[in-house]
This record gives C-alpha cells, sequence and structure tokens, in this order.
C-alpha cells in the first residue's frame, strides 16, 4: 500500500501496473476541495493518468460508506494494481437507492 497526496504520485504507479503488480496506491485530498491546503495540492489529472494504465483499476468513492467499501474490497478481492482516490473533506452519505458501488463492487 502506498499513500500520497495524489498531485505527489507522478509516475510512480506505471510501474506496478506493467508488471500486474497487487499494489494498492491510495491519493488523499484528491480534486480542487482541499481548502486551506492550496492550489499545490489540488489533483486534477491523476484520474486521467492512472485510467489510461494497463490493469490498474481506479476507484473514487463518494461518500464515507463507499470509501470503507471500496477499501475492503480494494484491498482483500481485487487482485492487480488499483488506485483508490479519496476528497479531502468528509461528503455526505448519499442515499442507499443511488449509491452507485452497490452494483459496481461484487460482494
Amino acid at each position: 500500500m502506498v499513500s500520497s497526496l495524489p498531485a505527489r504520485l507522478g509516475s510512480d504507479p506505471h510501474h506496478h501496473c506493467y508488471s500486474n503488480l497487487n499494489v494498492k496506491i491510495a491519493g488523499a485530498h484528491g480534486g480542487i476541495s482541499v481548502g486551506a491546503d492550496g492550489a499545490t495540492h489540488q489533483a486534477l489529472e491523476e484520474i486521467a493518468l492512472t485510467s489510461i494504465l494497463p490493469n490498474m483499476h481506479v476507484v473514487v468513492p463518494c461518500d464515507s460508506v463507499e470509501t470503507q467499501k471500496a477499501t475492503e474490497y480494494s484491498l482483500l478481492k481485487l487482485q492487480g494494481p488499483c488506485y483508490l482516490r479519496f476528497a479531502a473533506k468528509p461528503r455526505p452519505s448519499s442515499p442507499n437507492r443511488i449509491r452507485p458501488m452497490n452494483s459496481a463492487l461484487p460482494t
């Protein structure tokens, strides 16, 4: 497991993808809502850069419930490289009926 600010991940993930290694990369403070950390911590391109890598799984949960589900699934069941993008600030939980990961993640 590798953890970093998404803006600092750089080109490291591509080594793990081509070898299809079981590496999990967690990017905290994704997007532009980083608050007082400012523009140097904003990550705008990491989803595009990681999603084009071969064998890479990209997971962007929308709230705390999905974050827990996605983390457990990625660590315990998913084989191969995975990028988990976490938001900087807590998000309100979405109602179950519109929760995208209920159908996206196998149980």
